[in-house]
């Protein structure tokens, strides 16, 4: 469950709304707090079983129903839970980069991805844990001479993980290197010692850390990338590669261009949105396929009728759900949606419909991006 403290924004004053709730109980929250003052509500404070989640959704906008509704499914889920998976959830959180709801709904989602490590609250117990379970091998009589928690912070470095309430909590597999895991990006490398000898190029599997990064570096015997040529690039799946220009780019651009890849892989229609993008403002190397990848809070994809289009762009101004159902069958939504489109610059593509929130895309090749709108 979630206790949320709802209040106008002033003062400490507000009304408890616990949920998982039922439209009643939202209704007579909303109810009081129209009594208490005016303007937006939001969120002061969270009551919940998993310690850390305030700071997560404290910021979740309540008066929007998409939101309340992911807020509804939290709040299920985590009254489902047991302590042991509540506390995997807190430490997952800390774990991942969290940017909103959606992030932490799908983590709460995909809990069994994780492990918790009981009882391991430092990187002191963490270093122990590790050589006591031989992943780092130490012989015994110089154990009392080891930096547990050198060990222990060199580890989460490398493969990630957060002390939470109950304990660590690292994606499950992070014990394993993650070059055996499939990559997003593979570039084969030759360097000049390499060129001639009939040797293999070299396979540098992306995302990876600086660690192994720097271990790619010493198998190569180089010591920057830029020493070395880029000799072919592969996607997996393989179906990137016909959308993503695959110049020769640095290995920096390609690696944090693989880490997007990875983030956008987890989140549905997040890369037929990328794709889209794409199609539109034709990015000519792979350095710019990443600035448009770190961007793609600035687009939309629209459903492909305008019907409902014309709703969800009414719904911008009057975001009430009452006032629609009145209008429905008195007005032509349709035809208000097409015109929305225009005005909005929204465009066709291969991967659906998609518009750009901030400038909308220029007018001049609309009329060829949009036909058969």
């Amino acid at each position: 469950m979630i206790n949320l403290l709802l209040n106008h924004g002033v003062g400490h004053e507000g009304v408890y709304l616990r949920l998982p709730a039922t439209p009643a109980d939202i209704g007579s929250a909303f109810s009081m707090l129209d009594r208490l003052g005016t303007g937006a509500v939001s969120i002061f404070d969270v009551e919940c079983p998993v310690p850390n989640i305030r700071q997560y959704i404290l910021h979740a906008d309540i008066n929007d129903q998409d939101s309340l509704d992911k807020l509804q499914e939290l709040a299920q889920r985590i009254a489902t839970m047991d302590r042991k998976e509540q506390h995997t959830f807190s430490g997952a959180l800390d774990n991942e980069s969290i940017n909103g709801i959606d992030d932490v709904l799908l983590i709460a989602k995909n809990l069994e991805g994780y492990v918790l490590l009981p009882n391991i609250n430092t990187d002191a117990d963490l270093g122990r844990f590790l050589v006591d379970t031989g992943f780092k091998d130490c012989p015994e009589d110089m154990q009392a001479y080891l930096d547990f928690g050198a060990i222990g912070r060199d580890f989460r470095t490398e493969y990630g993980g957060a002390f939470g309430s109950g304990g660590f909590v690292r994606r499950k597999n992070s014990f394993d290197l993650k070059e055996d895991a499939d990559p997003i990006i593979t570039l084969y490398m030759h360097t000049s010692l390499s060129k001639g000898t009939g040797e293999l190029p070299y396979p540098l599997k992306l995302p990876a850390t600086e660690q192994q990064l720097d271990r790619a570096k010493e198998r190569m015997n180089i010591d920057e990338f830029s020493e070395a040529t880029i000799v072919a690039i592969e996607f997996t799946p393989a179906y990137l590669v016909d959308n993503i220009p695959v110049d020769c780019p640095s290995v920096g651009t390609a690696n944090d261009l693989a880490m997007e890849l990875e983030h956008m892989l987890q989140r549905d229609g997040e890369v037929l949105k990328y794709f889209s993008a794409i199609e539109v403002e034709r990015p000519q190397t792979m350095a710019a396929a990443l600035d448009l990848a770190m961007n793609m809070d600035n687009y939309e994809r629209v459903p492909d009728d305008a019907y409902e289009y014309g709703q969800i762009v009414l719904g911008r101004g009057w975001p009430d759900d009452e006032l629609l159902t009145v209008l429905d069958g008195y007005m032509d939504f349709a035809r208000f949606g097409e015109d929305a489109m225009k005005e909005d610059g929204v465009r066709r593509t291969e991967y659906g419909l998609i518009r750009r929130c901030d400038d909308p895309f220029p007018e001049e090749s609309q009329s060829m991006q949009m036909g058969g709108m």
